[in-house]
């Protein structure tokens, strides 16, 4: 794939792209290999999709439910603390929490730089998403009541 190829193809977050994987599917190792792939994978949104797709695939393929792989288990329970996590967030105004939050935003900040090795592709990429947080972490800090807090911690789900 050309450098110009890659500039024009938009990466996907994951919990879209597999969903269209699943639909794919053809074969019990592809099931497998995508079951593992799911299983380890921290996923912090679009479960219900996920999990409406992989039925639908194990039903196409004549698989019963006692053949999900633990599929549906497993997102249902990234799902249960995400839900968790973002109400925390929410939460986090109440309890003098902007610190905490503002933490979270540096942390992930620190990931993003830390991961950060060699030049890629994907510099830009890391670059943006860098400077979101640091604008998100400027909302969080100047927000002045519960409504503006909520909006700027929006994005952090």
């Amino acid at each position: 794939m050309t450098t110009e190829q890659t500039e024009q193809t938009e990466l996907r977050p994951f919990h879209e792209t597999v969903v269209e994987a699943i639909a794919r599917v053809n074969s019990y190792d592809e099931l497998n290999s995508i079951a593992n792939l799911i299983k380890a994978t921290k996923i912090p949104k679009g479960h219900d999709e996920i999990v409406m797709a992989w039925d639908q695939r194990l039903q196409g393929m004549g698989c019963g439910k006692h053949e999900d792989r633990g599929v549906p288990a497993n997102l249902l329970a990234q799902k249960q603390a995400a839900e968790k996590a973002a109400d925390d967030l929410r939460q986090s105004f109440h309890f003098g929490g902007k610190e905490r939050v503002l933490m979270i935003v540096i942390e992930k900040i620190i990931g993003l730089i830390q991961n950060w090795r060699q030049p890629s592709p994907q510099a830009r990429d890391k670059v943006t998403e860098t400077c979101k947080l640091f604008e998100t972490a400027k909302k969080i800090y100047s927000s002045k009541n519960e409504r503006d807090f909520k909006i700027a911690i929006a994005d952090l789900k």
